[in-house]
C-alpha cells in the first residue's frame, strides 16, 4: 500500500527479509531474461555489445528502476515519450540497423 512496483515510497526502520528476499529474486530473473533476450538477439545478428548480455541486463534493469518512481506523475504521453527515447537511444548504439532506432521512438505507443 505504501508502494508501487515494489518499491517503497517512505523510507522504513523495520528490517523486511521478505521483502528484500522477494527482490533479490525479481531482480535475479529480471537480469536472467533480459540476458537470454539479449543473447538471442546478438545471436540473430540483430545487436552488437561490447558487454557482456548480462551487464548490459543490469544497465537496463537500473535504467527501469531509475525511471518507476518519477513515471508515477508523468502523463502517459510523457511515459511514451520516455520509454521512447530510452528504446531510441539503446537501439542507435546497438543495433546495426538503424531503422530499429527509428521505429523504437513508437516503442510505448500502444501503452
Amino acid at each position: 500500500r505504501d508502494g508501487v512496483a515494489g518499491y517503497w515510497l517512505e523510507a522504513r526502520t523495520e528490517a523486511l527479509p521478505e521483502a528484500d528476499t522477494l527482490r533479490e529474486h525479481f531482480e535475479e530473473e529480471a537480469v536472467t531474461f533480459l540476458a537470454a533476450t539479449l543473447t538471442e538477439g546478438v545471436s540473430a545478428g540483430e545487436f552488437t555489445m561490447t558487454l557482456s548480455p548480462r551487464d548490459m541486463a543490469h544497465a537496463i534493469l537500473s535504467l527501469i528502476e531509475a525511471s518507476v518512481l518519477p513515471l508515477r506523475h508523468n502523463t502517459p504521453a510523457q511515459t511514451r515519450a520516455l520509454l521512447g527515447s530510452l528504446a531510441h537511444t539503446f537501439f542507435r548504439a546497438h543495433a546495426p540497423d538503424p531503422h530499429l532506432a527509428t521505429l523504437a521512438l513508437d516503442v510505448g505507443a500502444g501503452l
